[in-house]
């Protein structure tokens, strides 16, 4: 399946970011925390690795800040604050791996709301039991691996590129935007996986849907930057809005009957 033209990458961009939008409404309406407490000792274990490894992560950017004291020192507002972000870059290996290792153990989260909302905008039961929950963890760990993989050899290929035709500067605003694309892919894959997708399929339908993963990516890992709740915060919003975005254009589109063709 080729990746997407402009104007389906487009309308894919403004869907996903209408439905991020709208979100908060969604979930307070249909109540999507209900039954997420059924998990127990499992839910309040994955939170509190959660918030160690956003310690972790945090402490990751206060390094890299701590090293750039000229910049700091000349930011007077937040655009220069994202300005400068995207010029420093982070650390891939670091950070890059960090925000993976914060989705498997959000995955409980992930699972829930990804189920929840699809049952209600298909008005149809999900399999929400422990033993789909298991396969649904060890596949994130699958996922995760192979995102982080990716990232980094996509990133890498990508500043070899531009620095040898004289586009250095561009870096980390690319490697940022890779990165986003692939923690989307992450989340989607929950979606994937409830039709039994495999990761090679899964991976070809993010292709395909590069603006839902994109645009689902940038918030999910600014929020997962925050301290503490911004690693269960992120993965819930980009749970909802993924799973609410590609039921919806699957049915535009037709169905995934090509993905199961994908060997």
């Amino acid at each position: 399946m080729p990746l997407p033209s402009t104007s389906y990458f487009l309308r894919d961009c403004t869907i996903t970011f209408h439905n991020l939008l709208n979100v908060n409404e969604f979930t307070r309406k249909n109540e999507l925390w209900k039954g997420l407490m059924k998990y127990k000792w499992l839910s309040k274990m994955l939170f509190v690795f959660a918030i160690f490894a956003s310690v972790l992560l945090i402490m990751s950017v206060v390094d890299w800040w701590s090293q750039t004291p000229d910049q700091v020192n000349s930011l007077t507002e937040l655009g220069s604050v994202a300005s400068s972000l995207f010029k420093g870059g982070y650390d891939l290996f670091v950070i890059g791996g960090l925000k993976y290792v914060v989705l498997i153990l959000a995955e409980v989260v992930i699972f829930h709301f990804a189920r929840r909302s699809l049952e209600i905008v298909t008005n149809e039961e999900v399999d929400n039991s422990f033993e789909a929950f298991w396969i649904a963890q060890k596949r994130m760990v699958k996922v995760a691996i192979f995102s982080f993989i990716m990232e980094s050899i996509y990133s890498l290929v990508f500043k070899l590129g531009t620095s040898i035709i004289g586009l250095g500067w561009i870096n980390p605003a690319g490697i940022f935007l890779i990165q986003c694309f692939f923690l989307g892919y992450a989340i989607i894959d929950n979606y994937n996986e409830i039709f039994h997708l495999t990761l090679k399929q899964s991976f070809k339908v993010a292709q395909r849907y590069a603006g839902v993963a994109l645009v689902i990516g940038i918030p999910v890992y600014l929020i997962m930057l925050m301290p503490l709740l911004g690693t269960i915060l992120g993965p819930i919003l980009g749970a909802i809005a993924a799973t609410i975005t590609m039921n919806k254009l699957v049915r535009i589109d037709g169905g995934l009957d090509w993905a199961y063709q994908i060997e």
